[in-house]
């Protein structure tokens, strides 16, 4: 079962927060598990029992007798795409379908420098992943990081951390179209539509299959990838429905 603490951040938060609030301890709308949450939480454990009858530890961490307490264990989490989500998933297949490539050298051509200046950094020849990503967001109206975008995947999810906008690879959670997807090697890329065991993605800065470079490829091509290569996900509020 899920354990959610202080500092935890996703949709299983916002899943408890709703759970809170109907047991009449509000907390702050939002995917973060903040201070305001963890007091709420110790509030309904220090005035709740488990299914024993026995009281439930006052800590603040929602793990199996809390999650019961509340109703039961968090269902399957699916995040649906709004029209937004859609136009940055579409816009990145349309990429895809020009057959994008790099020319004149590694991570250089026409396109890909396009992609990078989307980031607000000067010059080219650097790994452009981020940047398509960054350029997808850009093309549909969504800025990340204020004004400027992302050259690096490593920024991308400290940044996803910190805005509360980051969702692990967990079993049961199925990520919304246009969603960006961070590797367990150092890569990134667009969501097109989630499965049970991949997801299938548009990605710059690859390969079109298992030969070549999987984060130092040659353009932008769909791909299907397995989930146990996927460390998570980046979800903007702006692309998802209510």
């Amino acid at each position: 079962m899920i354990t959610l603490r202080q500092g935890s951040s996703g949709p299983y938060v916002i899943q408890l927060k709703k759970r809170l609030e109907g047991a009449g301890y509000p907390t702050p709308p939002g995917p973060l598990f903040d201070t305001d949450t963890h007091r709420a939480v110790r509030q309904f454990q220090a005035a709740h029992q488990d299914s024993s009858g026995r009281p439930l530890d006052v800590d603040g961490v929602v793990g199996d007798a809390t999650w019961e307490a509340l109703g039961g264990p968090p269902g399957p989490l699916v995040e649906h795409a709004n029209a937004r989500g859609s136009m940055v998933a579409l816009i990145a297949l349309k990429e895809a379908s020009r057959g994008v490539r790099e020319h004149g050298g590694n991570n250089r051509g026409t396109d890909v420098e396009m992609y990078q200046r989307a980031t607000g950094l000067p010059g080219t020849g650097w790994p452009w992943c981020a940047a398509f990503v960054t350029w997808c967001y850009e093309s549909a109206g969504l800025l990340l990081r204020d004004a400027n975008g992302f050259a690096a995947v490593a920024a991308l999810r400290r940044w996803a951390e910190h805005s509360g906008y980051w969702r692990p690879r967990e079993q049961g959670y199925w990520p919304p179209m246009g969603a960006i997807v961070i590797y367990t090697f150092s890569h990134t890329g667009i969501i097109v539509s989630a499965g049970d065991q991949a997801d299938k993605t548009v990605e710059g800065n690859t390969s079109s299959g298992a030969r070549g470079s999987q984060r130092d490829g040659g353009g932008v091509f769909q791909r299907t990838r397995l989930h146990r290569a996927i460390r998570g996900y980046v979800v903007m509020p702006d692309i998802v429905a209510n």
